[in-house]
């Protein structure tokens, strides 16, 4: 069974420096599911591990969804991967501590 158009999802902003200027960056944290839940989770998040910019979202039709999930997807692929020198010499500065 798929996500139906009544389900809730968690969404996180968070600021981050794009081209030298401040832009909300929004990242999925979960897959839809009821509202009750989602409101509860949010609850609990924002209070007891005191995460900031929480929101819930209605999933609808499902294409914001599917547009976050790609541009997280986008972003996550964009990052460097470290090379083994790199990783070398990371080791090398954790062994002189």
């Amino acid at each position: 069974m798929g996500f139906m158009h009544t389900d809730y999802y968690i969404v996180g902003t968070s600021p981050k420096i794009v081209d030298g200027v401040i832009t909300p960056i929004e990242t999925v944290l979960t897959k839809p599911f009821r509202e009750p839940s989602a409101r509860h989770t949010v609850f609990k998040w924002t209070h007891g591990l005191e995460i900031p910019g929480l929101d819930v979202r209605k999933y609808g039709s499902g294409h914001e969804y599917r547009r976050l999930l790609r541009e997280q997807s986008k972003r996550r692929k964009a990052t460097r991967n470290l090379t083994i020198g790199e990783v070398a010499e990371i080791i090398g500065e954790v062994e002189k501590l």
